[in-house]
């Protein structure tokens, strides 16, 4: 609203003047209030846009957005008036302590977005938390989760041949039989066969260790959704569960503002049906033209 209150400066004063309301005016220093409020909240108002959407997974962008916020546009300068210093400190007290309850979910699910997988807008130590706690809860999948994974495509690297043919079952026979478990036998110093819970832990280090080391541009991830589904057989165990759109009142909003244009006063006898399918209409006919 005050960026295109500025934009219309010039017709807007002329207006006023034309039509003897010079009181409506607005004055040199409500201008430059104004100016002020714009330059601090132009960020926030982009961040939020995009933390909006419905359609791409956003939780993972929260805490570089929070990052960025609080480091670089809410940072107080020399140049800045006493308004702007104002404004930013209250907003980044606000900002500081908004997400403290789910910043170990949004920490997780920001590492599991390969954009943003190498945290370098973390601290060391909150760096290694986040990687231990997606690790332990990988880990963690229960029995059933555990045989519905294809172990044997926890082992696949980036050359293997999906259309291998499966291994032969046929028994075998001969002097090979016979020395099966001489030939094919752990050595001493190998010890004894892994436990379960011992090979799922070799599997997801072996998988956080792949995932961690592989170079994403991140231009080219456009949906971090997609990305997991075309690579998910090389880390079948990692949980992707936390990439998901934070619960929001956007969507409902954006129906009430549509309902407001379709309800007004000279629209005011419409039933409640026609309205249902007027709104209705009117939020799918937006997306088929974005969609064009």
């Amino acid at each position: 609203m005050l960026k295109r209150l500025l934009q219309q400066r010039q017709p807007l004063c002329a207006t006023l003047i034309e039509i003897k309301k010079t009181d409506f005016m607005p004055s040199n220093a409500e201008i430059s209030t104004m100016e002020t409020f714009l330059e601090v909240l132009q960020p926030i108002v982009e961040i939020t846009e995009t933390l909006g959407g419905e359609k791409l997974v956003t939780i993972s962008a929260v805490r570089p957005l929070l990052y960025k916020l609080l480091s670089i546009h809410l940072v107080e300068n020399s140049s800045d008036s006493s308004l702007a210093k104002t404004m930013e400190k209250i907003v980044m007290g606000d900002l500081k302590d908004r997400y403290d309850d789910v910043m170990s979910l949004i920490n997780k699910a920001c590492f599991l977005d390969p954009r943003f997988k190498a945290l370098a807008f973390m601290t060391d130590s909150d760096k290694s938390f986040t990687i231990t706690s997606v690790e332990e809860e990988a880990q963690e999948l229960n029995d059933d989760d555990s045989n519905s994974l294809d172990t044997s495509t926890s082992t696949v690297n980036l050359t293997d041949d999906d259309d291998a043919p499966p291994p032969s079952k046929k028994a075998k026979k001969g002097l090979m039989s016979l020395l099966d478990d001489v030939v094919n036998s752990k050595s001493q110093d190998e010890g004894a066969p892994l436990s379960d819970s011992e090979r799922i832990k070799a599997e997801v280090e072996r998988e956080m260790s792949n995932y961690i080391a592989i170079e994403i541009d991140p231009s080219t991830v456009g949906n971090p959704l997609v990305w997991w589904k075309d690579n998910q057989k090389h880390y079948p165990r990692l949980a992707r569960k936390f990439l998901c759109i934070p619960a929001t009142s956007v969507p409902s909003e954006r129906a009430f503002s549509v309902a407001g244009h379709v309800v007004n006063e000279k629209r005011a006898c419409l039933l409640p049906e026609n309205v249902n399918m007027l709104v209705f209409l009117g939020a799918n006919l937006e997306v088929n033209k974005k969609k064009r």
